[in-house]
Formats: structure tokens, C-alpha cells, sequence
């Protein structure tokens, strides 16, 4: 029981003297707990900003490291296809010079082919020989007596004399009927025929013509040409004849002393130029005769009379 009592005394002895501690070890006790914690949650913001900055730049490393390699790869690619698109345009300007090339070569030869010389040439030798043939065959007309004007004469009927003056059968003077003989294309022959001057029937000029006989006497006369005159076309001859004769001057007047040669066009018909010549107009003769006498049955078109600045005959 003392035992017992003895140790109630020591428990109470501490708790005595426990409780009797200084207040001032108490209160440095709580401070240093407040400053170990505060310490603690310093250290833990820190440790927590730390952690945010590295999560950040991971975030952004993640970021940016796949963008510039994207942005790598792009420009590689851009490059690369600029450069194939140059080589293809390379390639395209080369082959279209190429054909260009070949196309050139094509019309030069296709220039060469065209015949240009030989026909040139083919022409200049009709050319040649139409002329060296008129000049050749042409006869001069060189008529021994006189050229006698006449109307309203037909093929193988008898001839009408002619005379000067404006009046029906009449020619004008100054343009007789030896003008269509004269070899000048500057004069001419004009005649009314059964018309006035100024007439305008369709019969003025027609059946009108001239006759002669040849100075140098028999002659074979296979060809005949005639040339418009100066002024309006519509008088110019468009059907002619020529007949031959052998007869002397006083049977002339009658018509079975004359042989039909040609009845025809005058080969004026596309002929619009004055004081001009159209083609030889030919015929089958075999027969030379020292007379022919020329009639003219047609005109270009309605007028007063019926003009023409040459005959001329050939013998080809």
C-alpha cells in the first residue's frame, strides 16, 4: 500500500510540475511549428511553379517541334514541285521547238514543189509564138483602087454604095471606111446604116461594111481580127462576115460574085478597153482570092450607128 501511495505522490509531482512549466518555452514551441510550416509551403509552391513551367514548355516543345518539321517537309515538297514544274516546262518549250522546227521545213518544201518556173515558162512560149504568128501572117493592107463603103447589104446579095454625111446609108466624113484600113488604131470607121445620127433603133449600123481589092493581088486569107474604136462599146461589131472574090472592080457590086468565108463573132465580146484589137478569129480556107468584102450583122448593144477602127486580115 505505501508502494502504491508513493507513486500516486511521484505522477502527481510531474503533472505539478508539468503544469508548471515557463508559458514563454510553450509560445517559442507554437512559433517554431509556424515557421517550419510556412517553410514546408513555400517549398511546395515553388516545387508547383517548377512543375507548371515544365509542363508548359513540353507543351510548347510538343507544339512547335512538329509545326517546323511540317513546315520543313512543305518547303521540301514546294521545292521539289517547282522544280519538277520547271523541268516540265523545260521539256514542253524544247518539243514545241521541235515542231515548230519540223513545220518550217514542211512549207519550204512545199515551196519548192510548186512549179512556178515551168509554168512561167510554159507562157512565155505561147506568148512567143502567138506574137512571132501575127507578125508573120498579118497581111498589109495595101488596096489598089479605092475601099468602098456600103449598107443594108446582106451575105451574097448586092452592095449598096455608101456616101458621106448624117443621114440614112450615110458615114461621116472624116471617118471613112478607108480608116478601118489605114493599120492606125486612132482612126476609125463609123456608119448609120438605115439611120440618122442620134437614131437609136435596133437596126442603125447593121448591115453596113466596105469592100476592096488587094494591091498585090491573089491572097489566101484564113484569119480575121477586128479593134474597137474610142469611145462607146455599145457600137462595137459583135457578128461579121468576110466574103472572097475574083472579080474586077465593076462586079463587085454584085453579090454572086462573092464566096461566104466567115460568119461569125467578132471576138470583141469580152472586150471592154478602147482602141484595142480581140483574138484572130480563124476559118477554113483554101481558095486565095484579090477581093474581100467585110459586113458587119451585130452589135454590142442598141445605138446609132456601128463603129470599129481596124480590120485586119491574116494568113496563117
Amino acid at each position: 500500500m505505501n508502494k502504491i501511495t508513493v507513486v500516486k505522490e511521484n505522477l502527481h509531482q510531474i503533472h505539478d510540475s508539468n503544469s508548471t512549466k515557463p508559458k514563454s518555452i510553450i509560445k517559442t514551441t507554437t512559433e517554431e511549428q509556424n515557421t517550419s510550416s510556412c517553410c514546408r509551403n513555400r517549398k511546395r509552391k515553388f516545387f508547383f511553379v517548377i512543375l507548371i513551367v515544365i509542363v508548359v514548355l513540353a507543351i510548347i516543345t510538343g507544339i512547335l517541334i512538329p509545326t517546323v518539321i511540317i513546315r520543313q517537309d512543305k518547303s521540301q515538297s514546294i521545292s521539289i514541285t517547282t522544280t519538277t514544274r520547271t523541268i516540265a516546262k523545260t521539256t514542253t518549250t524544247r518539243t514545241i521547238a521541235k515542231t515548230t522546227t519540223t513545220r518550217t521545213i514542211a512549207k519550204t518544201t512545199t515551196t519548192r514543189t510548186i512549179t512556178k518556173t515551168t509554168t512561167t515558162r510554159t507562157i512565155t512560149k505561147t506568148t512567143t509564138k502567138v506574137t512571132t504568128t501575127t507578125e508573120k501572117d498579118l497581111i498589109k493592107l495595101v488596096v489598089k483602087n479605092k475601099v468602098n463603103g456600103i449598107f443594108n447589104t446582106t451575105i451574097g446579095g448586092n452592095s449598096m454604095k455608101s456616101t458621106p454625111g448624117k443621114d440614112i446609108g450615110n458615114y461621116i466624113d472624116k471617118e471613112s471606111p478607108d480608116k478601118a484600113c489605114d493599120g492606125n488604131l486612132k482612126t476609125k470607121y463609123v456608119s448609120f446604116g438605115g439611120c440618122r445620127e442620134g437614131g437609136n433603133q435596133k437596126y442603125c449600123g447593121l448591115n453596113t461594111g466596105f469592100y476592096f481589092e488587094l494591091e498585090r493581088g491573089l491572097t489566101l486569107i484564113n484569119g480575121i481580127r477586128i479593134c474597137t474604136a474610142n469611145d462607146r462599146r455599145e457600137r462595137d461589131p459583135m457578128i461579121v462576115s468576110l466574103e472572097g472574090s475574083n472579080q474586077s472592080e465593076a462586079n463587085l457590086t454584085l453579090g454572086i460574085s462573092w464566096t461566104l468565108l466567115y460568119n461569125d463573132t467578132s471576138g470583141l465580146e469580152n472586150i471592154t478597153a478602147r482602141n484595142v484589137c480581140g483574138l484572130p478569129q480563124l476559118f477554113n480556107n483554101t481558095i486565095e482570092y484579090k477581093s474581100y468584102r467585110f459586113l458587119v450583122h451585130a452589135r454590142q448593144n442598141q445605138s446609132d450607128c456601128v463603129q470599129y477602127s481596124e480590120v485586119q486580115l491574116y494568113s496563117f
